[in-house]
């Protein structure tokens, strides 16, 4: 096999994207080659293309699947290893590929636990997050403000945050509120209205110890929130661009080599169940494109991703409406992947106290449990079985074409 399929930018001048038939990476001595059988999607993932490189470029820059090939001095990983992995600004090309070129230091064991459309939906937000909350800095008690709070980035950051004592504020649009509170959010805010930094100010009695602007141009807007001496950290590069105003701090997330074994660390505490990933759309390969102009939007929820053949289909996932009552949160979780698909299945069910659950689907049962409000935050099922919250209905979404 010496041609693969991939989604390639197809030259330096022209962001159009297109599926070729492109030929298969070379790796060098300290890569790897790995299959690729799911790949994350992100808002700059068309834009990420090295200097100098040849067109056509396989884009991407996150994936997950099994070592295929080794580099001659590559050590601690085998032929068969499942694994996820980052591959921005590779000269070989990116992960939206059969198969992608990886160095090995890039690399993390995907636990048994998680399937590879989850692995990939995690490299670039899990590591963002975790260097966002080492920048910031805070404490059980102290008060954080997100702003872009219910993408990728922001969802991550909510539960880690919470996890650990911090009281958290985070703005986005209104139908994103509900998803956020059953994340950890205190308090929700609505960027369209104009006085959401006041709400957010009164709300922490005169200012946060610390904002997250993770979006482009939020950075100002952030620093109204924090009080005097507060701290406001950037994630996509516009620090430059605020400020600093009544003894306040500014900085950009910075890159650590000690991410690399917190991510690991991370990953393991999703794949317990321990920490939620909340992944907001499946789409199969054909419409990997559409999935991409979506992301562009800067108006998805968790972290799209889409799975290669269904030889390798993963879990499906439960896309459950918003819910029934001020109280009641919506869930995202995972069920395993031989169940129906394409049909909605009013459940009938209600009420905040624990119980056994027998799901229904196309006729296949499902044994699964209904779980307060509060256990909602845990949104990752780590045994095959269905997880269901306070809803009255729910789709199994189809994850090929």
């Amino acid at each position: 096999m010496t041609m693969m399929k991939a989604y390639a930018r197809t030259a330096a001048d022209s962001g159009e994207v297109r599926l070729l038939d492109v030929p298969l990476p070379n790796i060098g001595r300290d890569e790897v080659r790995v299959q690729v059988h799911a790949f994350g999607v992100g808002i700059h993932d068309r834009s990420f293309i090295p200097r100098g490189v040849a067109f056509p470029y396989p884009i991407g820059t996150e994936g997950a699947g099994t070592v295929a090939e080794l580099g001659p001095q590559v050590t601690g990983v085998a032929v068969g290893d499942r694994v996820m992995f980052t591959t921005s600004l590779q000269p070989q090309g990116g992960a939206w590929a059969e198969y992608a070129a990886v160095r090995s230091d890039a690399l993390v064991p995907l636990p048994a636990g998680l399937t590879f459309a989850q692995g990939a939906a995690l490299p670039v937000a899990g590591k963002a997050a975790l260097e966002s909350l080492n920048a910031l800095g805070l404490r059980r008690g102290q008060t954080l403000f997100v702003a872009g709070a219910s993408g990728a980035i922001g969802s991550l950051v909510i539960g880690l945050a919470a996890a650990q004592g911090v009281r958290v504020a985070g703005s986005a649009s209104a139908g994103n509120h509900a998803y956020m509170r059953g994340l950890g959010l205190e308090l929700a805010v609505d960027y369209h209205e104009a006085e959401w930094p006041q709400q957010v100010r009164a709300w922490a009695g005169g200012g946060l110890d610390a904002a997250l602007a993770i979006q482009p141009g939020t950075g100002s807007d952030s620093l109204k929130t924090v009080r005097d001496g507060g701290r406001v950290v950037t994630v996509s590069g516009d620090s430059a661009q605020v400020t600093p105003e009544r003894g306040s701090t500014v900085q950009q997330i910075g890159h650590s080599p000690a991410t690399q074994a917190k991510f690991a660390e991370l990953v393991n505490s999703i794949a317990s169940g321990d920490i939620g990933l909340v992944i907001e759309n499946e789409y199969p390969f054909a419409e990997a494109l559409a999935a991409l102009k979506k992301t562009e939007t800067r108006h998805a929820r968790g972290s799209p991703w889409w799975c290669w053949t269904d030889a390798h289909r993963p879990r499906a996932l439960f896309a459950l409406p918003p819910a029934v009552g001020p109280q009641q949160q919506p869930v995202h979780t995972l069920v395993p992947p031989d169940l129906p698909v394409g049909r909605t299945e009013h459940l009938g069910v209600g009420g905040a106290a624990a119980a056994a659950a027998t799901v229904r689907l196309q006729g296949q049962r499902v044994r699964g449990r209904v779980v307060a409000p509060r256990a909602t935050r845990r949104l990752l099922a780590p045994e095959p079985a269905v997880m269901l919250g306070l809803v009255r209905a729910v789709k199994l979404c189809p994850v090929s074409s």
